[in-house]
């Protein structure tokens, strides 16, 4: 499957910081390749930014943390031993639940798998 257009086009958007637009072309990347880590945890992190640029919605935030949950259990099944996987997982800890312990514990496990 070719997701080359749908991803320069996620890349373009993400540059002009259009988090909408570009979570929409990650989105149909995932469609065509459900297992394809870079648009996974991209799609992750553009969750984030609208949850930033957005606001305060209580309904929206939700909404975003539950698709954020989505992805981070599928990026730690499919590749739990890669650095950026567990280093979005720790963040994931310390921002949403607020757990520094193993939010800590996941970084030192992200740092000793791509050390640097």
């Amino acid at each position: 499957m070719d997701t080359s257009p749908d991803l320069s086009e996620a890349v373009d958007a993400i540059k002009n910081q259009q988090f909408e637009r570009a979570s929409n072309f990650l989105s149909r990347i995932l469609e065509q390749d459900p297992e394809y880590l870079p648009a996974i945890t991209t799609l992750w992190l553009q969750y984030r930014d609208m949850m930033i640029d957005e606001g305060t919605d209580a309904q929206r935030i939700e909404e975003l943390l539950s698709k954020r949950a989505r992805l981070l259990d599928r990026a730690l099944a499919l590749a739990p031993d890669d650095a950026l996987v567990n280093a979005i997982h720790a963040w994931n800890l310390f921002e949403v639940e607020r757990d520094l312990g193993p939010a800590t514990a996941a970084m030192e496990r992200a740092y000793r798998l791509q050390p640097g």
